[in-house]
């Protein structure tokens, strides 16, 4: 064979060699076992940011990329349902530079769910929870906010940083000390307030089903 088109019999691994362009292969004898790892991973990171250019390149010829940046921000603020909605933002990169920037789609995230705590003890799911909401909600601002939860009193750093904004809270509430927090966050004003709701419950012990008192 000639040099144009070396023969992948003698190449190592040759039913992988066989794909690959004439340059490549011939690059790939006379490697020791080591020279052979380090190179072809070499090649194998350029390839991948080779591939990951193309790509770009056919998402950014998409009709819908084409769009005003303002009536794609128009659609994504419709788009929300439920926490795969998050997908929005991996899209591409334009997608996400624009939803981050369009605030009603993160208000929507805040105000689109009822969120759920342990009223018993702090848990990771919780702290992972608790970060979700104040991302959310940052992303938010300006636009108000409506919020339906459990109350804990580790909800109350939360809601104070975004009192300003809450135009409804909807609250459950299952302990004496948990009512104290939310009455402390409530006399800090909340002007923009326009709906408050606040459920008592007792909390449940052992296998008895929650009550509302």
């Amino acid at each position: 064979a000639s040099e144009q088109d070396p023969s992948v019999d003698d190449l190592p691994f040759p039913d992988f060699a066989s794909t690959l362009p004439n340059a490549e292969r011939a690059r790939l004898r006379g490697l020791s076992p080591s020279e052979l790892r380090e190179w072809t991973i070499s090649r194998a990171r350029r390839y991948q940011r080779i591939m990951f250019a193309f790509l770009s390149i056919h998402n950014a010829a998409s009709p819908i990329l084409t769009l005003p940046t303002e009536i794609l921000s128009m659609i994504l603020a419709y788009c929300w349902q439920n926490r795969a909605s998050l997908r929005i933002a991996h899209v591409c990169r334009r997608w996400r530079a624009v939803a981050l920037k369009t605030p009603d789609l993160w208000a929507d995230a805040v105000g689109g769910e009822r969120f759920h705590f342990d009223v018993s003890d702090l848990t990771r799911d919780d702290i992972n929870l608790l970060r979700y909401i104040d991302v959310m909600a940052r992303r938010s601002a300006p636009r108000l906010l409506r919020l339906q939860t459990a109350f804990t009193p580790t909800l109350s750093k939360l809601l104070l940083r975004y009192t300003s904004r809450l135009v409804s809270l909807d609250v459950g509430i299952y302990s004496g000390y948990a009512y104290q927090a939310f009455f402390s966050v409530l006399a800090s004003g909340m002007d923009a307030l326009e709906e408050l709701n606040v459920s008592f419950y007792q909390q449940p012990r052992d296998d008895e089903d929650r009550s509302e008192e």
